[in-house]
């Protein structure tokens, strides 16, 4: 069976997350942790994929980035995959997969779900029990976004830098964001977006994609030319975000 194609248009967020091969550990300790990190800022560099939220775990990676090409994101993660597995492997003396497959990732509509996915991809080790509170989670954007720390991997994206008019004042805005926690349903649609390699965002959003490419989006039941000229015409455009 075919693999369906993932939803990916320029200009807008993309939740992306990697895993071990059968859940196995990617990172044994933090000379893994800097390798990574030094790998994914050359390759998002190179592919035009600015990452503006991270959080390495254990045994995978957590990413929300925004492509600039349709492209980019399977060119930026293979670039990452691979050269990441070729050190792991010589470092312990390996061989095989090291990745699980495939990466997932999902389109994320702007309006509601961005900062929510921000803050569920920074609250992923205090979900796994890794840590009380994402400021204890050293390998992670929380650091950067919320108290100003240097990070040369991060690019702040616009409903970021919309928070507040200075940066203390916004550091202060997004450290409040941590303070709720995250409405249920929108848990769920982050949860079940990147599981299906579908769409983050509301039902009108969905339509509105599928209306624009002409096609079945993950997720739901195939009907109709799924790889019509409308589709290959759009592409390679942004939508813009549905409020």
């Amino acid at each position: 069976m075919a693999r369906m194609k993932r939803v990916v248009l320029p200009g807008i967020p993309l939740h992306i997350t990697h895993r071990g091969n059968n859940r196995s550990n990617i990172f044994q300790d933090d000379e893994d942790r800097h390798e990574a990190v030094d790998v994914l800022q050359r390759a998002h560099t190179k592919h035009g994929c600015p990452i503006h939220n991270f959080v390495l775990m254990s045994n995978h990676i957590h990413l929300l980035v925004t492509p600039e090409t349709v492209d980019g994101p399977a060119q930026f993660m293979h670039d990452f995959a691979s050269t990441y597995a070729r050190h792991f492997n010589k470092r312990y003396g390996r061989t095989g997969a090291l990745w699980g497959g495939r990466y997932h990732s999902s389109l994320v509509q702007t309006s509601r779900y961005f900062l929510a996915c921000a803050r569920y991809i920074e609250l992923n080790p205090v979900r796994a029990l890794m840590a009380d509170h994402p400021a204890s989670h050293i390998w992670s954007s929380y650091h950067y976004n919320a108290n100003g720390k240097k990070d040369d991997l991060i690019t702040p994206h616009e409903l970021y830098i919309n928070l507040a008019r200075n940066d203390n004042d916004r550091r202060v805005a997004y450290r409040a964001l941590f303070a709720v926690s995250l409405e249920p349903d929108v848990d769920n649609a982050i949860r079940r977006g990147i599981q299906r390699c579908g769409i983050t965002g509301e039902p009108s959003y969905r339509d509105d994609l599928k209306t624009m490419l002409d096609r079945v989006l993950p997720g739901e039941k195939h009907g109709g030319d799924r790889r019509s000229k409308q589709f290959q015409q759009t592409a390679s455009i942004s939508l813009q975000p549905a409020e």
